[in-house]
């Protein structure tokens, strides 16, 4: 049992790392339009919005490779749920004020926002984060008897 876990924890930590990885780097290529994706949700002021625009993808970078990683497995999900938390938050409150944004997730894209979509898949995301910590702190404590 304790295989299949890890195995899980595994593919888990892969694929979400992979995907943070490829999006932060799309947002690192173009910052100048992860600026107007940001402002768009029209939550914080320019300066914050100028400076996320050049943190968050190497953010996202860092906590997408920290998952490839064992010993900062815990570390990286931990931070990609909180702020896959915060992108929920935002895509909510976009939502809610009938904003029409490019969500700026994979780089901006001019297709209207399908907020249900877009919520869902980032709720999916939260959880993957989530069920790498239970798996991590499961097979560790599995590991420590044997």
């Amino acid at each position: 049992m304790a295989g299949a876990k890890r195995v899980t924890e595994e593919a888990l930590s892969w694929v979400v790392g992979g995907l943070f990885l490829y999006a932060g780097v799309l947002k690192l290529l173009r910052p100048d339009a992860l600026l107007v994706d940001i402002q768009s949700y029209q939550l914080v002021p320019y300066r914050l919005a100028y400076l996320a625009s050049y943190y968050l993808p190497a953010l996202e970078i860092i906590c997408g490779a920290g998952l490839l990683y064992r010993g900062l497995r815990r570390e990286s999900a931990t931070l990609l749920f909180l702020l896959t938390a915060v992108f929920i938050l935002a895509l909510a409150a976009a939502w809610v004020r009938g904003l029409d944004i490019s969500c700026g997730c994979f780089g901006g894209t001019d297709a209207k926002a399908n907020y249900p979509l877009l919520i869902g898949r980032d709720v999916l995301i939260a959880a993957a984060c989530l069920a790498v910590l239970w798996l991590q702190r499961s097979t560790q404590s599995n590991e420590a008897f044997l």
